[in-house]
Parts: C-alpha cells; structure tokens; sequence
C-alpha cells in the first residue's frame, strides 16, 4: 500500500449500476431497426464488451453496423442518463481517497463518458479517464493506462 499512488475504477458495475440504461440504450437501437430485444445472453455479451464489439455482435453485417453508427450518431444519450444509478457512497470514497491518491477511469465505453462525468458532477474527482475510444486494445488490457503515466 505504501507505493500505491492510484485508484483506478471501471465505470460500469463499478461507478454505477448502469444495466437498466445499457439494456434501455441496445434495445432502443434494436427496435429502431426493428429487431427483437436483446435475449439475456446478448445483454451479457454487450454488458461485458465494447460498443463496437456489442453492435457486431447484435447485428452482425457490416452495412447493417454501420446504419447502426450512424443512427446512434443522431441519439441522445442523456434519455438513458436517468437510468443510471450512482454507487451510494461513490463521491465520499473518492473525497476521502483524494488528494492522498490519483483516481481515473478505465472503462470500455465510448462517446458516453463525458456526458455521465458531466452529469454526475465527477470531473474534478478524477485525474484521467481512459475509454476503449482512446486506445488500439481496450479494456481488459492495461496499456492503455501504463502509456498514460503522466497522472
């Protein structure tokens, strides 16, 4: 603990309970393209993986992947912000662990990061955030965070 000098989260499961909002955001998109909600089986994957990794996975072709992006381009996303829910004593932690140690995030989402930081009012409460957008080879691997040495 003595050389400890940062904390790092993951967003998801970790920050917030954000399944009620993942699985609102994947079915929103599946029923735009008129396709049944996502199976429990598929709500794990996505769950679990990246956004591009989850699209693939629910769609599968390329044309339809990218009609995909490109409608989601037009979302917005703070009509599934309500759906997240703030771990209860999250702000307390990251008060009594700060400035003592440096936080960040690792997370494997993307475009929606900035909106929940903003959201939730935690930008002054973490050093970085890392996102799968902001590296080759996206969580579960660390590089992203040992390039990124500088907090």
């Amino acid at each position: 603990m003595k050389n400890l000098k940062v904390v790092v989260f993951d967003c998801d499961g970790v920050l917030f309970d954000t399944e009620e909002a993942n699985r609102a955001y994947y079915n929103h998109i599946l029923k735009h393209f008129d396709k049944p909600a996502m199976t429990a089986d598929q709500f794990v994957y996505a769950h679990q993986h990246t956004l591009n990794e989850a699209i693939t996975h629910l769609f599968g072709n390329e044309e339809s992947i990218a009609a995909v992006h490109a409608y989601r381009q037009t979302m917005d996303y703070n009509r599934f912000l309500k759906l997240l829910r703030i771990e209860p004593h999250l702000v307390a932690l990251l008060s009594k662990i700060r400035p003592r140690f440096k936080t960040a995030i690792a997370t494997n989402r993307t475009d929606t990061m900035p909106a929940i930081m903003t959201e939730f009012d935690l930008e002054a409460h973490f050093d970085m955030v890392v996102t799968a957008w902001d590296v080759q080879r996206p969580k579960p691997l660390t590089r992203g965070l040992k390039r990124r040495t500088s907090i």
